[in-house]
């Protein structure tokens, strides 16, 4: 369990054992991507899916993290619920760097508690980012987490600000680096 020895409070309740799950998950999955990034989503990509011979042992045909699933299909299994959590934090991935994206999911690893549940875990990422990157990436989490029903959170930066009769247009495009921030006065006078 990789927050076995950083929280010291244990690893109780289904949905807790289920981030431990798509935790080690989330970590394989983002090793493997900077080898391969074929079926990278794909747990463990490199070790299946293998035959099953009647009659002889089976093999583990791996677990998807490329699952739709939401917060609202949970089943109580925590094998294949941890497919929602290592689901969502690897769509994050695909919006942030690997560094970033790992830094923030022991930094928030730390904070779990016994039966810490997804959408607990979900606010203590979004919390890591605000500590760590003092939110730079919170509405990128946000809209995954809100995709898979994991609270309400930001899903995007505002397209017009208006501080002390400053007006700020098209901060969410400069933001992601995709146009110029415009800045102008709201006042009456010219």
């Amino acid at each position: 369990f990789p927050s076995h020895d950083s929280s010291a409070s244990g690893v109780v309740g289904i949905q807790r054992r289920a981030l431990e799950e798509a935790n080690c998950d989330v970590m394989a999955a983002t090793y493997s991507k900077v080898y391969a990034t074929h079926n990278w989503r794909y747990i463990f990509n490199w070790d299946g899916p293998n035959p099953v011979v009647t009659g002889q042992f089976p093999f583990w045909s791996g677990r998807n993290a490329n699952s739709a699933k939401k917060y609202s299909d949970t089943t109580n299994n925590f094998y294949t619920d941890s497919e929602i959590w290592s689901s969502c934090i690897l769509d994050i991935a695909e919006e942030l760097n690997r560094e970033t994206l790992l830094k923030l999911l022991i930094a928030s690893m730390h904070a779990y508690t016994p039966n810490t549940t997804m959408a607990q875990a979900a606010q203590l990422f979004i919390d890591a980012d605000s500590i760590l990157f003092n939110k730079q990436n919170a509405w990128k989490i946000g809209k995954q987490f809100v995709n898979r029903q994991l609270g309400t959170f930001n899903t995007s930066l505002a397209t017009t600000t208006e501080v002390n009769g400053v007006q700020l247009l098209n901060t969410a495009a400069f933001a992601e680096g995709n146009g110029n921030l415009i800045i102008s006065s709201v006042t009456d006078e010219q």
